[in-house]
């Protein structure tokens, strides 16, 4: 009966923290998408850069944030291996062709920058969001 009890105490804290996990992973990457979005959005209206240029300077800023905020916020990694880091580099090397693809096939196809821009975060929220989960910020031994 003890055994029993334990167990599923144990499965409801390991819930608990999944749900938490996926709380503090939203506020992150809202904080990113905010970051990302205006940037994005100031730089193509006040600049004459070229949409590439406008899109890698403001996700780069982003994932700058993303990258401090997952690491010690969402996942709570008391250290980065270099795996991690390779790991979050080709996440990054991803989310970067993923989103400009799809910003880029957005508004060449006539939609507004804003629209373009919010679908192409929210499309690849899930994809950062298990990719980092699984594989980038997996907890490893250096």
């Amino acid at each position: 009966m003890r055994n029993c009890i334990k167990r599923q105490v144990a499965i409801i804290l390991e819930r608990e923290h999944a749900i938490h996990q996926v709380l503090r992973h939203a506020v992150i990457s809202m904080a990113c998408a905010t970051v990302e979005f205006s940037l994005f959005i100031l730089l193509l209206k006040n600049t004459n850069l070229p949409l590439f240029v406008d899109y890698l300077v403001s996700f780069s800023a982003a994932t700058t944030v993303g990258f401090i905020g997952h690491s010690h916020v969402t996942f709570r990694l008391k250290y980065m291996s270099l795996r991690n880091a390779g790991f979050f580099l080709s996440q990054a090397l991803f989310g970067l062709l993923i989103g400009y693809s799809i910003v880029h096939a957005l508004i060449n196809a006539g939609s507004i920058p804003e629209l373009a821009k919010a679908i192409q975060l929210v499309l690849v929220f899930t994809f950062n969001f298990l990719y980092g989960r699984f594989i980038s910020f997996k907890k490893r031994e250096t």
